[in-house]
C-alpha cells in the first residue's frame, strides 16, 4: 500500500498560474465562473498572474501538482488589506481542511481581507468565511454576498 504524497501550503509563484488556472476549470461551475468566453478566459488568466505575482496567494500541493489555490490581490499594500478573488481544491482534496489552512497563510500578514461570494456559489463559500471569523457586510447585490475579516488588536495589560 502506497501512501498519499503530503499536502504543502505555499505561496503561490508566478510559475503556478497556469496549474491554478486548470484547477479554477475544474471548480469553475460550483463558483460559478462561465470560462467559455475566450475574452473572459485571458482576463481571469491575467488576474491569476497579478495574483500570484501579488505575494499572498496560496496554493496546496500534493507531489508537483497544484490542487488547490486561494486568490488573494492586495488592495493596499500599507494598510495591509487584501481582497479574496476565487478559490477552488479539487474535489478528490477536499474535507481536509486545506480552504482553512490557506487562508490562515493570509491572515497572519493581512489587516483585512474582504471577500465577495456569488448567491448562486455550490460550494459553502459564504458558510466556510463565516466560520473563519468574516462578517457579512453588505446585503445581498447584484446576487452577491460581501463578508470583511479585520485582524483583532493586540490586548495590552495594563
Amino acid at each position: 500500500m502506497t501512501e498519499a504524497p503530503k499536502v504543502t501550503i505555499r505561496r503561490a509563484t508566478k510559475d503556478d498560474a497556469d496549474a491554478i488556472f486548470l484547477v479554477l476549470q475544474a471548480c469553475d461551475s460550483e463558483i460559478p465562473i462561465n470560462l467559455d468566453d475566450d475574452d473572459f478566459k485571458r482576463y481571469i488568466r491575467d488576474k491569476i498572474r497579478v495574483a500570484c505575482l501579488g505575494g499572498q496567494t496560496c496554493v496546496a500541493v500534493s507531489g508537483n501538482q497544484v490542487i488547490g489555490f486561494l486568490l488573494a490581490l492586495p488592495l493596499s499594500f500599507e494598510e495591509r488589506w487584501f481582497e479574496l478573488i476565487y478559490a477552488g481544491v479539487l474535489k478528490n482534496y477536499r474535507g481536509n481542511g486545506l480552504f482553512p489552512q490557506m487562508l490562515h497563510e493570509i491572515k497572519v500578514v493581512a489587516l483585512r481581507i474582504d471577500a465577495t461570494v456569488k448567491n448562486a456559489n455550490q460550494s459553502g463559500m459564504a458558510g466556510r468565511l463565516q466560520r473563519a471569523g468574516f462578517s457579512e457586510t453588505k446585503p445581498s447585490l447584484n446576487d452577491e454576498r460581501s463578508f470583511e475579516w479585520l485582524a483583532q488588536a493586540p490586548l495590552h495589560e495594563g
